[in-house]
């Protein structure tokens, strides 16, 4: 468990998979712990190193250290667009295939009584592909 922090990823199926397993909260919270401070640890010490390499940059040139930033910040804007964006079209689709699942009526098969679904009624579509057409169709944000 606290080794899945020195993973990308990987620390999501591990808390799931011991919270799925009923773990005991006395071996999960010092592997939480453990792991949490191993990433605390990783992640401040890779943050500094990079503030600190910009500002020896800034040091030797400074016109090199704004081009610097000048080209991180509209890439990182671009991937947090890209990855809210696509989050959020594939968080729609997910929603309206279940909205769409949840409403429609179960078919009753050997009945002559006519229903919402019965014989008048357009053939029903797969719901994920009809969710799927409608995001397509949405305009793009």
């Amino acid at each position: 468990m606290a080794l899945s922090f020195l993973t990308v990823g990987f620390q999501t199926a591990a808390n799931a998979a011991a919270g799925l397993t009923a773990m005991p909260a006395r071996r999960y919270l010092p592997a939480l712990a453990v792991g949490g401070l191993a990433w605390a640890i990783i992640y401040a010490t890779v943050g500094l190193v990079a503030v600190a390499g910009w500002f020896e940059l800034f040091l030797i040139s400074p016109a090199g250290a704004v081009a610097v930033l000048a080209l991180l910040v509209p890439l990182v804007a671009l991937v947090a667009h890209h990855r809210r964006r696509t989050g959020a079209r594939a968080a729609l689709v997910a929603t309206l295939a279940e909205s769409e699942v949840a409403t429609e009526a179960p078919s009753e098969v050997g009945t002559d009584r006519p229903t919402a679904t019965g014989p008048a009624a357009a053939p029903a579509r797969p719901a994920q592909t009809a969710a799927a057409e409608r995001v397509a169709q949405s305009p793009a944000d």
